[in-house]
């Protein structure tokens, strides 16, 4: 047999039935000077995920932490986080978790938040501990001080919260993690504004170039992570609100185009309000391999990358030619294709292209080619709250490219960007077909 293949935590040759047989039986433990609230004993190696029908496996409701009376202390705290980091995240059958959205009961409620209520502080504690060691000094900054503070929060919200039994319980801690989810929304645009805070402070007692492998690295694991987290807390909440063509937050039958229509729709306005202009976008769906261009995906993931593709396009094309083709901008086109694995969305500019030379710092989070004084009015901006990408900059922070392609990649996708200085740049973004494609793939 054939060793797992794995990319970016997406594992390809287990069946459903191989994944959840490797769930550990649950273990507990009892100390007379602990407090203990009933759940399941958290994996010490990556596991599968709970199906969410009546037939759901079902865990031990039982586990106990060793978290002495006084557990409000700091060091008690950071005790925990450690504990919880030095655990193994759970991997997850994506074809199931969708096809069992579709048939979920009461029971497959609760085991679903029982699930949940082990597996989040897990992920939240790995991400507590490494905002603690940035390089740079960047964990000092306050926009990363306030982003550690929420993953706290929500870590302690977490385990204090006994996993659900009954039906009253499973509401309750939904309610929880919709305050999360609330909690935590602001994360992407306060991380950058951090990241941007020591940028400037390295690069002003520099020769004014900067680059760091390791901070890219981090904020890829950092920001998969958090798509992760988010995507697991929405299903769940979704589920409770089941909508006709969904299976919690995956649109069953999601037609790409219209979805696109939405986002030319929100780039145009936020090019127009900031550069006064924008340029016409051409939509060109060309026939299908399949057959059928709709696909199974999560719609607010695409508009989030196709909004930040199409507003990147659109600075480009106003800012080359603004000056003399002012009321004849030259069309960006969007071409959509459906193949037999992926769907490929290509966002094709005539804005001007990007130097050879810059092609590997599109992918980093200090690159940013907007203005000094735009950068330092975000720096200035104490409101900043980021609620959806759609109330982001036009340009300024620097993590659209790289964050969209973690988009992509988190459930097997890809982005690529392929340039010509002089001309124009093409973005092709490639959506894996979740639910047509390969039926055992996993997701962390």
């Amino acid at each position: 047999m054939s060793s797992p293949a794995s990319v970016n935590g997406v594992t390809t040759n287990l069946t459903p039935t191989q994944a959840v047989s490797q769930v550990p039986a649950a273990s507990s433990a009892s100390s007379s000077s602990s407090v203990s609230f009933p759940t399941s004993q958290a994996s010490t190696s990556t596991t599968s995920g709970p199906h969410l029908g009546s037939n759901a496996l079902d865990f031990n409701p039982r586990r106990s932490y060793d978290v002495p009376a006084y557990a409000g202390q700091g060091s008690v705290i950071t005790a925990q986080l450690r504990q919880f980091a030095s655990r193994d995240i759970t991997s997850l059958d994506l074809r199931a978790l969708i096809e069992d959205g579709l048939h979920v009961d009461e029971a497959g409620l609760i085991r679903n938040a029982q699930f949940l209520c082990r597996e989040l502080p897990i992920r939240l504690a790995k991400r507590v501990v490494e905002l603690e060691n940035l390089p740079y000094g960047l964990s000092s900054t306050p926009p990363v001080r306030e982003v550690r503070q929420w993953y706290i929060d929500s870590f302690m919200d977490l385990i204090s919260f006994p996993p659900p039994i009954n039906k009253e319980q499973e509401l309750e801690f939904t309610q929880l993690l919709e305050r999360i989810l609330r909690r935590h929304s602001s994360v992407v645009p306060k991380l950058a504004k951090g990241v941007l805070m020591i940028k400037n402070n390295l690069v002003s007692s520099t020769d004014g170039s900067f680059d760091c492998p390791f901070l890219t690295s981090f904020l890829d694991r950092f920001y998969l992570s958090r798509i992760g987290i988010r995507f697991l807390i929405s299903q769940h909440i979704a589920l409770h609100n089941p909508r006709e063509g969904f299976s919690g937050v995956v649109a069953l039958r999601m037609d790409p185009v219209e979805t696109a229509e939405l986002a030319i729709d929100s780039a145009k306005r936020l090019c127009e309000r900031s550069l006064g202009l924008a340029p016409d976008v051409n939509i060109i769906v060309e026939p299908s391999l399949t057959g059928d261009n709709s696909i199974a995906y999560i719609p607010s993931h695409l508009h989030h990358m196709l909004f930040e593709l199409l507003k990147n396009s659109m600075r480009a094309v106003v800012e080359t030619h603004g000056a003399t083709r002012k009321y004849d901008l030259p069309e960006i086109d969007i071409i959509f294709v459906s193949g037999k694995d992926d769907f490929s969305i290509k966002v094709s500019d005539q804005g001007g292209g990007i130097p050879r030379r810059h092609m590997d710092r599109i992918w980093t989070y200090l690159h940013t080619t907007a203005a000094p004084d735009v950068q330092r009015r975000l720096l200035d901006d104490e409101d900043l709250t980021g609620n959806g990408l759609t109330e982001a900059p036009l340009a300024g922070f620097g993590y659209g490219l790289p964050l969209s392609r973690l988009f992509a990649r988190y459930f097997g996708g890809d982005l690529n960007v392929i340039s010509m200085h002089g001309y124009g740049t093409d973005a092709i973004l490639y959506l894996r077909k979740l639910v047509n494609s390969n039926p055992t793939a996993k997701m962390m």
